[in-house]
């Protein structure tokens, strides 16, 4: 079983961007970038934690400021992880992954997020995997 589908699995959901996701973790075990894919789960995780509540009580509050900054940094961290790992894939899937993520276009930056908000299930999958006895 592949980890993909172990992630679906044990969190009975269902990957919106499996192709994409699966591309990237093949390309990451092929280059021996194994810890690139790891940290883009980990920022993966923090920015769509970060997302909501930076949603539910806006980014210039006096409480979210920092988180604000902070989540601007982290997304800035995982776009460069992402395009690094991706320039490694064949050329077609490049341009694809680029053109769907990364295009100037408020759909771009929704499915960027939506992206990492999937890849965070993974994130949450490796967590619960070394907490199981």
């Amino acid at each position: 079983m592949s980890l993909i589908d172990s992630v679906e699995q044990a969190s009975g959901k269902k990957f919106t961007f499996r192709s994409e996701i699966g591309l990237l973790h093949d390309v990451a075990q092929k280059e021996g970038r194994a810890r690139d894919f790891e940290d883009i789960t980990f920022y993966a995780k923090f920015i769509h934690h970060a997302s909501g509540i930076l949603q539910r009580f806006g980014a210039s509050g006096e409480e979210t400021v920092k988180l604000s900054a902070e989540f601007k940094e982290k997304l800035q961290t995982v776009t460069g992880l992402l395009l690094s790992l991706v320039k490694q894939a064949p050329e077609p899937d490049q341009s694809e992954f680029v053109k769907r993520f990364f295009s100037p276009t408020p759909d771009s930056m929704n499915n960027l997020l939506s992206l990492l908000r999937e890849l965070s299930w993974i994130k949450n999958y490796s967590l619960d995997q070394r907490q199981s006895p």
